[in-house]
């Protein structure tokens, strides 16, 4: 590896930490400020991966940017699937609970149950139609 190649590495991690730690400062002036629109620690979290992905190195920028992407479907999944369970005590009709759930589930599935679970609400949909 030539010098110049590592000196950019170097320098493209000191890039990175320092907008890494401008997120964290800046979270948490707007937390002392008792500010309103405060950014949660996920879209901290997902601020700070989207610099790592930015300065990480051509070579595994693809792979790690693809798994990241995968990270934010799983995170977004649960985020919707917490607030779903949390109001589903005033929903009255148990299948299309059901149904609605298996919705909010189906991007994280593997090809094989994305495909069954598709079923499921088509059938769903047709009986109830």
């Amino acid at each position: 590896m030539s010098v110049d190649k590592r000196l950019t590495y170097i320098a493209n991690a000191i890039h990175a930490a320092n907008k890494i730690n401008d997120t964290y400062r800046n979270f948490y002036k707007s937390r002392s400020q008792d500010n309103e629109n405060l950014p949660s620690k996920i879209d901290m979290v997902r601020s700070s991966m989207n610099v790592v992905t930015d300065y990480c190195p051509e070579s595994h920028r693809e792979r790690f940017g693809k798994a990241f992407k995968k990270t934010n479907l799983y995170t977004d999944t649960f985020i919707r699937l917490r607030e779903y369970i949390m109001t589903a005590n005033s929903r009255s009709d148990r299948r299309e609970h059901f149904i609605n759930l298996i919705g909010i589930l189906q991007p994280v599935a593997d090809t094989r149950s994305r495909y069954l679970l598709d079923k499921i609400i088509k059938l769903y949909e047709i009986l109830h139609s």
